[in-house]
């Protein structure tokens, strides 16, 4: 059985459009009531706040749980509360929209889970409340439905509403007033039907916004009216220079015709897709008729400003039984038309084979009815150049424990499957349980091949520096350095309770864990030496100091965080985790400073490390260079215009 992940699964980590309110709960799930407090840039409590608190499903699964989403107001002390799932993972920020549509916001807040206790501090710089006007979007009425979704930094996404004109005689574009979010920029998603018709980024920040309606009236003035895509009317020079609007260009209906051909001739039922994202998320868009063709409907392609875009790509594939996977990259403006296609852009496909793969259990029975996680690449030559095209897909185990895998050959190859299980500590993440089974092999395995899981679930405890219990800190576990960076849908991450104890997979790879004030890595064999498997963090270099402008008075609320870490990392600890203390560091290194202008910075240290921060104070950008031997940072840093 094949669970499609629809087209809007972006970024580094996937997500549904659907799943749920604030009302909703996890099945069997309680509540937690956590308090925290919001404090002004001056450092007093900031009455009248809202506190928004969100936590995503990965899948639309049910293991994955639903959506939950809470908000409150703070009182008069700066000081709120809230009800979270016990067992989730949040993100949180505050914010305060006033009369004039600026919105007072405070950073993001990650990673809160039942037991935190969060503190909001404002941010410097202020954000708009955005309205986004559609162009273009009036010749869609007719297609279908129509569907917004709005993405932020921390990937939550958030259904919008779109505003149509009454009818197709308004002069006045579609438009759709955003949510306050956080962050500094976010996407917009818009789709008709299931034709994915916009995507499009946006800034939230009131000066980089203010700087763009300049740049964008700029380049409508040395535009003529003949430039715009047909369809597209230039935006009044009010709105454009309007920063609480942003505009998008939508170009019209055209058709794109694929035609299917194999071995023997045409293939019908050949089903066609859209690749979405640099991990191979798609969206399904047509099948073949008996004679091999799709008609698919897909936007003009237009710019940023809606003039015609003769460069643009999009990226399909084609799946049809007993064939390899076939990905193309098809230049949209030479093959699209306004009426019925004249030319069929043509594509061949090779016989492949189909792999049976029986996962089981840590006690080798077969596990029924499980969510598997499966990566496909697929090579292509281009330019004398082998790429690499990836396809995610999300399976379920039939009653035998079996799944199918069509479409393998010589060029299309598994390259990691993963079963899914719900984490005993955080149910919004879904863990990924290793299978011992060689994957590449598969392409010419024609027997049943059996996927037993890689080695066993053990128990660790977790201590701080301080020997006390490290509750809520991150673990994962990895089979090789080179699975462990961001972007990876297979890193094995786990979350300790309020006891810091979890239990991992125990592989024969390494094991990492970082809390509030301590990291560390180990060997998987190191780890689990002995059956009462403990692990003690060590503390994090630290950095305090205090940023004052060029009169000598404290900044509060410059932002200081990592921009560069080009150090060499230490041998041993690169071939031990990879790039993991990098992306962990990019976490760290990222504070605000308080109502003194004063600062403390955490970072995890390796010897011969450099490290960079920068100071942000409005439009102001300063980087000195951290030298981690001295522990200091110079804090007579001065600022233009304070």
């Amino acid at each position: 059985m094949l669970l499609r992940i629809p087209f809007f699964l972006l970024a580094s980590l996937a997500f549904t459009f659907a799943s749920g309110d604030g009302s909703s709960q996890d099945r069997g799930s309680t509540r937690v009531r956590i308090r925290g407090e919001a404090r002004t840039l001056a450092s007093s409590a900031w009455q009248g706040a809202t506190v928004v608190v969100r936590s995503e499903p990965e899948f639309d699964i049910p293991e994955a749980g639903v959506r939950d989403v809470q908000t409150a107001t703070t009182d008069a002390d700066g000081r709120f509360a809230a009800s979270l799932l016990r067992g989730r993972s949040y993100t949180a920020f505050a914010y305060e929209e006033q009369a004039d549509g600026v919105v007072r916001r405070s950073r993001l807040v990650r990673d809160l889970v039942a037991g935190s206790t969060p503190i909001f501090v404002e941010s410097h710089e202020p954000a708009l409340r955005v309205t986004v006007h559609l162009h273009g979007l009036d010749a869609w009425r007719d297609v279908g439905e129509f569907a917004a979704l709005l993405v932020d930094e921390a990937g939550n996404r958030i259904p919008v509403p779109i505003d149509a004109p009454p009818d197709s005689t308004s002069k006045h574009p579609s438009a759709m007033r955003l949510p306050i979010v956080a962050g500094d920029r976010a996407r917009i998603y818009c789709w008709c039907g299931t034709t994915p018709i916009l995507v499009h980024a946006l800034d939230i920040l009131a000066q980089p916004r203010g700087r763009g309606c300049k740049a964008l009236r700029a380049e409508f003035e040395r535009l003529a009216p003949e430039d715009l895509a047909p369809g597209i009317a230039e935006p009044s020079a009010a709105t454009l220079l309007d920063p609480t609007i942003e505009h998008a260009f939508i170009g019209k209906p055209a058709h794109l015709s694929i035609r299917v051909f194999g071995s023997d001739g045409p293939i019908e039922k050949a089903t066609i897709e859209f690749v979405e994202s640099e991990h191979g998320f798609t969206s399904l868009q047509g099948q073949t008729n008996q004679d091999g063709r799709a008609e698919l409907l897909v936007p003009h392609p237009v710019d940023e400003v809606g003039r015609p875009e003769h460069s643009r790509t999009l990226d399909v594939q084609v799946l049809a039984p007993g064939h390899q996977l076939a990905p193309r990259r098809i230049e949209v403006a030479n093959w699209v038309t306004e009426g019925p296609p004249r030319d069929d852009y043509e594509i061949r496909l090779d016989r492949g084979i189909e792999a049976r793969v029986r996962v089981l259990g840590f006690d080798q029975e077969p596990e029924k009815n499980a969510p598997v996680l499966v990566l496909m690449s697929h090579m292509i030559a281009r330019s004398r150049q082998r790429e690499v095209s990836n396809r995610l897909v999300l399976l379920r185990t039939d009653d035998a424990g079996v799944i199918r895998l069509d479409g393998l050959g010589d060029r299309t190859l598994v390259t990691n499957i993963a079963v899914l299980e719900r984490s005993e500590v955080d149910t919004a993440t879904l863990l990924r349980i290793a299978l011992d089974i060689d994957c590449p092999a598969l392409s010419t395995k024609k027997e049943l091949a059996l996927a037993p899981r890689l080695g066993s679930m053990r128990t660790i405890s977790v201590l701080d520096p301080d020997r006390s219990p490290a509750a809520h800190a991150r673990v994962e576990v990895v089979r090789a350095p080179s699975q462990w960076h961001e972007g990876s849908l297979f890193r094995a991450r786990y979350r300790t309770d309020r006891r810091g104890r979890v239990r991992v997979q125990w592989t024969d790879g390494a094991i990492a864990a970082a809390s509030n004030d301590g990291f560390r890595a180990l060997r998987c064999s190191d780890a689990f030496r002995f059956d009462d498997a403990t692990m003690q963090l060590e503390a994090y270099e630290t950095c305090r100091g205090t940023v004052r402008d060029r009169e000598e008075e404290p900044v509060p609320g410059a932002r200081i965080r990592l921009v560069l870490d080009s150090g060499p990392m230490d041998p041993t600890l690169s071939e031990l985790i990879g790039e993991l203390p990098r992306a962990w560091n990019m976490t760290l290194l990222d504070t605000v400073t308080d109502s003194d202008g004063k600062f403390d910075l955490r970072w995890i240290r390796w010897p011969s490390q450099e490290l960079t921060v920068s100071i942000e104070v409005g439009d102001e950008r300063r980087r000195v260079r951290l030298n981690p031997a001295e522990g200091s940072i110079a804090t007579d840093l001065r600022f233009d215009g304070r």
